[in-house]
């Protein structure tokens, strides 16, 4: 049996590989993308070498093999390698910025409420789970991270905590990293609705069950402004929300965010290079070569 070194695209503490058995009926070699299983996700990783023997007893197979080619030649390889040794970070993180664009993927959870579940307030252990369930509910398989952009990070707890009793599903998807653009959503009334949210803030806000929407309504309809929608949800609760948006009460505004990371910055101009003999001999011999390769 032969098998592959192995850097996973996993957040680990010191630059190394892992060690799994090759299938017979898979070809591999340094360079290639694959994906292999690590603890209960499958993610990524880039073979780095193949070996005779592993450093573990016990290995597991790689899952499937991601490119038709090695996608890092020899030498980036070797560069990641050094820049993972030297700079101290996890290999794979060294040798993804050589990476062809849209190769890449991220490991991402996904919750939804368990098929046997049916009323959701005698499912839920307090308020905080009720608001989970509500919002997973609200937009379901939900992505966890979206869920803690939501409610906040305080959340990740009681998520584990619905996981371990079945309340919710955790699933993992692979989803491919590419540059987009950044949008926010902005919530704000509908003109048109503004009687009907009136009159049922008379008639049914009042019920206890239902005050964090007449909350929610109380504060739309005092806002001057488009409410930011992650906030309201951090806010009133991602069912409300919700709900309001599907009586068309609310309406959504949704406006591209650019970002400039050297916005606002300074910079002095850099004093000017002085070179010493040697380097400017070097500086010649190289400008030489390249105008008479």
């Amino acid at each position: 049996m032969k098998f592959a070194e192995i850097a996973v695209d996993a957040p680990i503490s010191d630059p190394r590989t892992f060690s799994y058995s090759i299938p017979d009926d898979m070809a591999l070699a340094p360079g290639h993308l694959v994906r292999v299983p690590f603890g209960v996700r499958a993610l990524q990783g880039i073979v780095f070498e193949l070996a005779g023997s592993p450093q573990v007893k016990e290995t597991r197979p790689v899952s499937a093999v991601e490119s038709d080619v090695p996608v890092l030649s020899q030498t980036q390889l070797d560069m990641a390698s050094w820049m993972s040794d030297y700079y101290l970070c996890p290999l794979f993180d060294a040798a993804a910025p050589m990476l062809p664009v849209g190769v890449r993927t991220r490991t991402r959870a996904h919750l939804s409420i368990a098929p046997d579940i049916e009323d959701l307030e005698s499912a839920a252990n307090g308020d905080a789970q009720l608001r989970i369930l509500q919002a997973v509910q609200a937009d379901q398989p939900m992505e966890l991270e979206r869920l803690v952009d939501d409610l906040g990070e305080g959340i990740r707890r009681s998520v584990s905590a619905l996981v371990s009793d079945g309340t919710l599903v955790r699933r993992y998807r692979a989803i491919r990293l590419a540059a987009s653009p950044k949008y926010v959503d902005s919530l704000r009334v509908n003109a048109a609705a503004l009687d009907d949210i009136r009159l049922w803030l008379e008639e049914d806000g009042r019920d206890a069950r239902r005050h964090r929407q007449a909350e929610l309504a109380e504060f739309m309809l005092e806002s001057a402004q488009p409410v930011v929608a992650s906030e309201a949800r951090k806010m009133f609760g991602a069912y409300a929300v919700a709900r309001f948006l599907e009586r068309s009460w609310l309406e959504i505004d949704r406006t591209q965010v650019f970002r400039d990371p050297l916005a606002d910055r300074v910079f002095d101009p850099e004093p000017p290079v002085s070179l010493s003999d040697a380097q400017s001999e070097v500086v010649r011999d190289v400008s030489a070569a390249m105008r008479d390769p």
